[in-house]
């Protein structure tokens, strides 16, 4: 098992050479045998194990350092305990490795007897776990074990593994006492990754894989091989982990003949740093997309099975990959393979006879080279030492202790004198240092930002704690205070972000938009979108001039300083450009964010870091992902200046279209001028209502315009709120149907959707639209599945978050509490679909509160879908909360119509796409004719029907709208016809 690396594993690379004796005699049959100890991280072997491992993992600050260390790490390591005893019940009530471990040792001492002619013992030595080293090396001490072989288990070397595993015996090592320090010889087999017997192993394991498909097929299957994940600032040091395992792999496949394509892939990053990729999730994500549906999964990094091996890849990955409609079969773990067993042998054979023959000492010439990148000096006593030959280390190792003087003592006065001094130059230099080292600054403002997200989290999550233990009368008072406690958590986090400012309201922005989240969250974050603090002038100005080289006033002849809009990134003003005299607005990235935006990004994803080892059921690290992939793109209006255009040329070939794009005259990176646009948000009524626009024309067409985007143009504008909707009466020339034209503004994040995923999207949404029945259901899952990798259990759940409905017919919450006896329907399809009741509102509030796994289910759908699908999500969410806010009167599943009949013309768009290619290359023939005239009478069956419901829908609409304005002409006369008909409230 690979823990999180940090950098003070740097140093285990000077400080465990020294852990190297020579061994001075070979033959040993008399005396005691030669120790083989096995070296791993170890894993829990029963269930009430895992806290204590999770314990003594969290509270070693060489691989973990935390604040307040012996404090926090066992709560860290509470918390995450239910969730990792899940994982190992699922592999069997606990890990195996101990087992196969032992199994291993006892097979190798036989084969060692036989080939050297002596005795030997395997021990197993285990970082976190029983037999810990501590214990292991009583036991040798207690065995008279003179001499030993650390013959670590890692095939490949990694500050992170065989050298943590080291220095955790050197530690042990150098406390002893002086005659126990020297009564063992060490040596030390750190690496072996291309042995040839290692090779041979692991290559049969894949010929027996392969060995599942037909043979004229084993050839087109991938082989990916996967190996523990390591982080990017440790390979970028110079770790040779990476280059190690390529090794490893590269000599497996010249064994195999180099018969098939395969791939190096890594699993099990942790965190939110980057890590080396790609993951072997995305890999077999990427490999079903691209059509190759035949694999199989190596381990090779690994040298039996434990939970990377049993639950990351058997139960997650080859589940995932099911899902993706692909064929794949893992290799088999070493474990107690006769070749593997055999190979270990030949190492400690081979390492002994070295050594004997005075060819290699007792570690591996690279053992005494230090990482390119390291950036820490041991303060042990080799760390001085670094240069010295191996031999040298042996002898200083066993040289006497010389004793070392008592330091003099000090008086009271004196350390207090010590402690003022330092401390007064503590704060000059940081002083100077902040004002004068951008670095320094840097790092205190990120610690004063984190510091405010990290209390406002702790405060939330004892409250969390509290809340959620009391026991409540009623279900009702339960309610109440669970939502009083996502109240108060929400504004805590909420005074943080805007205290932080930047990218933090960007994050707010972000949660605002997670329908899936309590409704007290998003309604808190919301102000986010528009309440956002403005730059002073004078800054804007300054940053105008290094971005143009020219000031605001000498390109403008007007400029109003008080911007118009202020948003997380920037903030635009109303203008008048000097050459041409027209009316513009101009756009201004904060000049703060490009000094901080780096800094804030690490800042957010360690906040998030934070409250998944806090609280692992809530995992957020997506959403941290996303904002860091984003971010830059959005920092970049000359990028945003590239996603209008083409946005524009998507629509361009439209006659008649309400949508407007406007121009961008001149872009940099941080400044834009683009066209200035009069007009108001769409759901302002007071606005609809003066010029006579009707509000569910407006509602039908911001559908369309984002339906075309996702599902015909595969584009879509990905940041949708009412803050980037204007309206405006249509001007002359307008190519709009309707007496109005709605603007879209803010281009700076798009998205583009692959043509497989949009078509899958299309048929998910048409089998929603279609009445339930068997097969109905059957692909609503499959296409759940595909689009979301959502799997059968959460698909209730994953339908109630697209639909915003409790569930329809056949996709209960609990199919063991069908609706019998509610006077709520469900509903068949989203055509049917009725308005929401109150008891369909309390249906799902109980679902959230009482079903046990339901909130950790949603949290790992957003953690499975593809970001683009949850942009879609938030698409689906404008309009409906749009159709809502500008109180329409024809049915809620209006919109749906609309989503359906593009589904339908993107489904057969690419139908007629495959058809002509296929006919190209093999000809026209009848068989395939007829499927393209069913596929041709099918659309518009579906595609024309739908027009007609929509008919009949607008008219109801538009009878409803009559009714209110011949009921409010009676009661408060023409004036109050008329406002009462544009939705708004009649004046008594």
């Amino acid at each position: 098992m690979l823990p999180i690396a940090n950098r003070q594993w740097s140093r285990r690379i000077v400080t465990t050479r020294s852990l190297a004796t020579l061994v001075n005699n070979v033959s040993n049959q008399t005396g005691p045998p030669t120790a083989v100890v096995l070296m791993n991280m170890g894993g829990p072997s029963t269930l009430p194990e895992v806290r204590s491992f999770l314990t003594n993992l969290f509270s070693d600050p060489d691989l973990i350092p935390l604040p307040m260390q012996s404090i926090l790490a066992p709560w860290i390591a509470k918390r995450r305990t239910p969730q990792i005893e899940k994982q190992y019940a699922d592999i069997g009530g606990g890990s195996p490795i101990l087992r196969w471990t032992k199994q291993q040792g006892e097979g190798m001492e036989k084969i060692l007897e036989e080939l050297m002619g002596e005795r030997f013992k395997s021990y197993v030595m285990f970082r976190y776990t029983n037999p810990v080293t501590a214990d292991t090396l009583k036991q040798m001490k207690a065995d008279g074990i003179k001499r030993a072989i650390a013959f670590t288990q890692y095939p490949q070397y990694s500050c992170s593994t065989t050298g943590s595993s080291l220095m955790e015996l050197w530690r042990h090592r150098t406390s002893q006492k002086k005659e126990d320090d020297e009564a063992i010889e060490w040596s030390v087999i750190d690496r072996w990754g291309t042995h040839s017997g290692l090779v041979e192993a692991v290559s049969r394991n894949i010929e027996a894989a392969l060995a599942k498909w037909a043979e004229h097929d084993r050839s087109k299957v991938v082989l990916l091989f996967s190996a523990h994940s390591l982080p990017m600032s440790v390979v970028g040091r110079g770790d040779p982990y990476v280059s190690e395992v390529a090794a490893t792999v590269s000599r497996v496949m010249e064994r195999l003949g180099n018969k098939n394509p395969y791939r190096l892939v890594w699993q099990s990053k942790v965190g939110p740093s980057a890590w080396m990729g790609p993951q072997t999730s995305d890999a077999l994500k990427g490999l079903a997309k691209h059509g190759n549906k035949d694999a199989v999964l190596v381990p090779i990094a690994f040298t039996s099975d434990h939970i990377e091996t049993l639950y990351e890849l058997d139960l997650e990955y080859l589940k995932e990959a099911q899902e993706h409609g692909m064929n794949v079969h893992r290799a088999e773990s070493l474990n107690g393979s006769p070749v593997f067993i055999r190979a270990m042998a030949d190492i400690v054979a081979e390492h002994l006879k070295s050594i004997k023959s005075g060819a290699s000492g007792p570690t591996s010439i690279q053992m005494g080279l230090r990482c390119p990148g390291c950036v820490l000096r041991s303060t042990q006593v080799f760390g001085s030492l670094r240069f010295a030959s191996r031999r040298q280390l042996s002898r200083l190792a066993r040289a006497p202790h010389k004793p070392v003087p008592p330091p003099p003592r000090t008086t009271s006065a004196q350390k207090w004198s010590r402690r003022a001094a330092v401390l007064g130059v503590l704060g000059v230099s940081s002083t100077i240092a902040y004002n004068t080292y951008d670095p320094f600054r840097h790092v205190v403002l990120a610690v004063d930002r984190i510091s405010r997200c990290i209390i406002a989290v702790a405060i939330g999550a004892a409250d969390y704690k509290r809340t959620f233990a009391e026991d409540y009368a009623t279900m009702d008072a339960r309610m109440e205070a669970y939502s009083g406690c996502h109240l108060r958590s929400a504004k805590r986090l909420l005074k943080a972000l805007q205290t932080n400012g930047g990218i933090f309201i960007k994050l707010g922005q972000h949660i605002s938009s997670v329908h899936l989240l309590p409704v007290e969250w998003t309604s808190t974050m919301r102000p986010l979108q528009d309440q956002c603090y403005p730059t002073p002038y004078e800054d804007m100005d300054e940053m105008f001039i290094a971005d143009t080289g020219e000031s605001i006033e000498e390109r403008f002849l007007e400029f109003d300083p008080q911007p118009i809009g202020v948003a997380s990134l920037a903030q635009v003003h109303i203008g008048r450009s000097r050459k041409t005299g027209k009316k513009v607005a101009v756009k201004l990235q904060h000049p703060y964010l490009e000094e901080f935006a780096n800094i804030d990004m690490v800042t957010a994803m360690w906040c998030l870091y934070w409250v998944e080892v806090l609280f692992p059921e809530f995992e957020f690290n997506w959403l941290g992902e996303e904002m860091q992939q984003n971010l830059p793109l959005e920092l970049d209006f000359r990028h945003e200046a590239g996603n209008a255009a083409r946005a524009r040329a998507d629509f361009a070939h439209h006659r008649h279209t309400s949508l407007y794009i406007p121009e961008v005259y001149t872009a940099t990176k941080r400044t834009m001028v683009m066209e200035f646009i009069e007009g108001r948000r769409v759901e302002d009524l007071e606005y609809l209502s003066k010029h006579h626009i009707d509000r569910n024309a407006v509602s039908r067409e911001l559908s369309r315009i984002f339906s075309e985007m996702v599902y015909i143009n595969g584009f879509f504008h990905a940041d949708p709120h009412a803050g980037n909707l204007l309206i405006r009466p249509a001007p002359p020339g307008s190519r709009s149907s309707y007496n109005f034209e709605i603007a879209l503004l803010d281009h700076g994040l798009y998205f583009d959707i692959d043509d497989e995923l949009r078509v899958n999207y299309a048929h998910l949404w048409m089998s929603l639209i279609a009445p339930a029945s068997a097969q109905t259901q059957a692909d609503r899952r499959k296409y759940a599945g595909l689009v979301g990798n959502i799997s059968p259990e959460m698909y209730p759940v994953f339908e109630a978050a697209i639909t915003g409905r409790a569930a329809m017919n056949g996709s209960e919450f609990d199919a063991d509490s069908p609706n019998t006896g509610s006077s709520w329907r469900r509903a068949n399809s989203m055509l049917d679909a009725l308005p929401q009741s109150e008891e369909e509102l309390e249906a799902i509030r109980r679902a959230v509160m009482e079903k046990e796994g339901l909130i950790p289910m949603l949290f790992d759908i957003m953690r499975r879908m593809p970001r683009r699908v949850l942009m879609i999500l938030k698409l689906n969410d404008l309009t409906r909360n749009l159709d809502n806010s500008l109180a329409t009167t024809h049915p809620r599943s209006r919109i749906f119509l609309i989503v359906a009949r593009y589904c339908s013309l993107a489904v057969w768009i690419d139908d007629r796409k495959r058809f002509f290619t296929e006919w190209r290359q093999t000809g026209v023939n009848w068989s395939s004719l007829g499927q393209y005239l069913s596929h041709w009478w099918m659309f518009h069956v579906y595609y024309d029907g739908l027009r007609f419901v929509e008919m009949g829908m607008d008219l109801q609409a538009w009878a409803i709208k009559s009714a209110t304005w011949l009921r409010a002409l009676f009661r408060h006369g023409l004036a109050g016809a008329e406002r009462a008909a544009a939705g708004l409230q009649v004046e008594v």
